[in-house]
């Protein structure tokens, strides 16, 4: 699609990067020029332009340190979504395109001014379908090759992966198809090994069932080989039923099937665990009454519960006499320590009268009887004594009563066992009676007596198993002679296994084949598609090398080119800049400074850019490309860009105010159906910058204005291409 079938007329945004409050943009011009100092807002405009087309921008997803890290909505409008609308042209028709969003998700919107509407995915593909209507898939590819170069991911041109710049190289020149046609024999070649591995797994399962049906023929001609007669087998039998212990009876009917053999066995196998079952429990009851106590007779454990009573009672009396005995000790020494403290007061002041009443008294009979008071404080020991003897009394009844308690215990466990042992004989002679009483009704054992049970039952246990043996013998002698066609089956079926396993085996063999010749076909095709890529390229590489030339970065390697081939099974495509003096090359991106290879990359870009034809975007779109450019190098880019507007509708942008200058001159229109807009950056605050904008018109002058030099650029396109 050329540049007046389709045309960007009209930018708006709100809330998107560097733009808080809404702001809109005049990009109807054949060239829109981006003005101002760096941090000012020009890189969000292309930031729009390529999330409005793409859904994404591709340069900031690596740079978010958490996946929920927003990039796209203004810092300064939080929560709210950001919106881009891009009016244009085409075919004559305005239609408005709209992207509305954040980091996680955005939805587009397109509309004709008639007022038909897309929403969603129908708007992506309508978007890629008129952009590039050949591949619409490649729209990013197309837009991020040589559509849209931004300053800070000019560099990723060359630093490409090898096989990602070859894939681009393909779609730009117009080899899609040969790469569809490479992808889907791949994807055949894939299927097939997936086919492979899937014959592989039946050769590995029909082998298996060969193996299988083999060793069951093996088996069954083994077991007929090593068979004895029904005859024997019944001779057998009927020697075992005549060797039957006394007591038990056997009832084998004369037509005996195997099923009624089988079953009998299986009867014989339970009564044979029950008997093996009763008589483990048998011998652990002998075990356990050895370990008993002697037999108590209910009259002792009461007896002693009675005692331990009885002591308990004398426990409580002791305390109570001891209590007692402490109180009257407690007492007694009160008294005394009181008359003791009276008689040291009242000595000292005896007279011939009374202190308290005024008689005459006697001091020495007064002072003799206080003496005799004090002195019955040696009373003292006796309450001592008796108190000392309660506190052993209460001593001795507690050992008596712990020793009450410890017999009593003994005791009641003594019974609790023989309780337990008594239950579990119970137990035992209850099971021997239900053994003896419910058998089979082939067997019976109603003739032995179940006291007697540790004497017959273990003979009894062993004639069981052995009649059971001889039953389950005869049961599959009785089968396998009645089967004696499995034989012949299990042949039959050896052959089928073989069968399919020749047949798995010839499949896998055709299949191998099938990938061996498309592992040939797309080693075919890719050596094919490195033929035609340098082929198709080398009809361009003279624009590479002219437009290369013209911005003249190094002073030595003078040609910028690639080199296509094929490494570990995948195209490639790497630059090369050669010294055709010294017939030297080597790598732009190793032996390039910074802003060399910066300008190789930009190089590399117009070419594609202008080499796709048909392929190619109406638009291109540059944003601040000359940053490490010097003078001479900007001359020869506002050169290019002249001739850029003749092919696309240009915008670009530049920090630097003598370059913006340099393009206002030499881009200001040349023919009356040219217009160029500057729009100048000023300023950014919080709202978002602050821009002045100017519409340059075609001025008879500017016509007569050429730049002095090297002539216009000329090339011929690749075959299959148009300009």
């Amino acid at each position: 699609m050329t540049s007046s079938e389709f045309r960007l007329r009209r930018l708006t945004v709100d809330s998107f990067r560097g733009f808080r409050d809404s702001a809109e943009f005049d990009l109807d011009a054949t060239t829109v020029i981006f003005a101002g100092p760096n941090g000012t807002g020009k890189t969000s405009v292309f930031d729009a332009l390529q999330w409005v087309l793409l859904g994404t921008i591709k340069r900031l997803e690596g740079l978010r340190v958490r996946q929920n890290v927003e990039h796209i909505v203004n810092t300064y409008r939080p929560g709210d979504r950001a919106t881009a609308a891009l009016n244009i042209l085409v075919n004559g028709k305005e239609v408005t395109i709209r992207r509305k969003g954040h980091y996680e998700h955005s939805t587009l919107e397109i509309w004709e001014a008639a007022g038909t509407s897309l929403f969603g995915d129908q708007a992506e593909k309508w978007l890629g379908e008129k952009l590039v209507p050949q591949d619409p898939k490649a729209l990013s590819t197309v837009l991020m090759t040589c559509g849209l170069l931004q300053q800070d991911v000019m560099m990723s041109v060359l630093e490409a992966k090898a096989a990602d710049r070859y894939a681009h190289i393909s779609v730009i020149l117009g080899l899609g198809e040969l790469q569809d046609f490479e992808r889907a024999i791949q994807s055949a070649a894939k299927e097939a090994n997936i086919r492979n591995d899937f014959a592989r797994g039946k050769v590995r399962e029909s082998s298996d069932a060969v193996r299988a049906a083999t060793s069951q023929l093996e088996v069954l001609k083994r077991r007929r080989s090593q068979q004895a007669s029904v005859e024997v087998v019944q001779g057998m039998l009927r020697t075992e039923v005549k060797q039957a212990p006394a007591g038990i009876t056997i009832d084998i009917p004369d037509a005996l099937s195997a099923e009624i053999a089988r079953n009998i066995a299986e009867h014989l196998r339970v009564l044979q665990q029950r008997i093996a079952s009763l008589l483990e429990r048998a011998d652990n009851l002998r075990r356990r009454k050895k370990r008993l106590l002697p037999a108590i007779t209910s009259y002792e454990p009461r007896q002693l519960n009675q005692s331990a009573r009885e002591g308990s009672l004398s426990v409580k009396a002791a305390e109570s006499e001891e209590k007692q005995a402490m109180t009257d000790l407690s007492r007694a020494q009160d008294a005394s320590q009181h008359w003791e403290q009276l008689a040291a007061i009242a000595v000292p002041l005896l007279t011939e009268k009374c202190p308290v009443c005024g008689q005459s008294i006697d001091p020495g009979a007064v002072k003799e009887h206080l003496q005799k008071l004090d002195s019955s404080a040696t009373s003292l020991l006796e309450f001592q004594q008796r108190a000392d003897a309660a506190a052993k009394k209460v001593q001795e009844a507690r050992a008596r009563q712990q020793e009450l308690d410890k017999e009593y215990a003994a005791v009641v466990e003594a019974v609790s066992q023989w309780d337990r042992f008594n239950h579990d004989e119970f137990a035992l002679n209850t099971g021997v009676s239900e053994l003896v009483r419910n058998v089979h009704e082939s067997i019976s054992l109603t003739d032995l007596d179940e006291d007697e049970f540790d004497h017959w039952g273990p003979e009894a246990g062993q004639f069981l198993g052995r009649l059971a043996l001889v039953l389950e013998t005869y049961s599959d002698t009785v089968t396998n002679s009645e089967t004696s066609g499995e034989i012949e089956r299990a042949e039959s079926e050896l052959q089928n296994a073989k069968a399919l396993l020749e047949d798995a085996r010839s499949a896998l063999q055709q299949g191998v084949a099938r990938t061996t010749q498309l592992r040939q076909l797309s080693d075919a095709v890719k050596a094919a598609r490195v033929d035609v890529t340098t082929s198709r390229f080398a009809a361009i590489e003279p624009l590479v090398t002219d437009i290369y030339s013209r911005l003249d970065p190094h002073p030595t390697f003078k040609t910028l080119g690639f080199k296509h081939g094929i490494y570990y099974g995948k195209g490639t495509s790497n630059p090369v800049v050669t010294d055709l003096t010294a017939k030297v090359e080597g790598d732009p991106r190793i032996i390039f400074s910074a802003s060399q290879a910066n300008i190789a990359a930009l190089s590399y870009f117009l070419a594609m850019n202008l080499g796709a034809g048909e392929r190619a975007l109406p638009f291109v779109l540059l944003d601040d490309p000359m940053q490490s450019m010097d003078d001479v190098n900007a001359l020869g880019f506002a050169d290019l860009c002249r001739f850029l507007r003749a092919e696309r509708q240009l915008m670009l942008s530049t920090h630097d105010r003598r370059f913006g200058d340099l393009l206002r001159r030499k881009l200001a229109p040349r023919v009356s159906q040219d217009r160029t807009v500057v729009h100048q950056f000023v300023g950014w605050d919080r709202r978002g910058p602050s821009v002045d904008t100017e519409s340059l018109r075609y001025e008879a002058d500017n016509a007569r204005l050429r730049l002095l030099g090297r002539p216009a650029l000329e090339f011929t396109l690749p075959t299959g291409t148009s300009r």
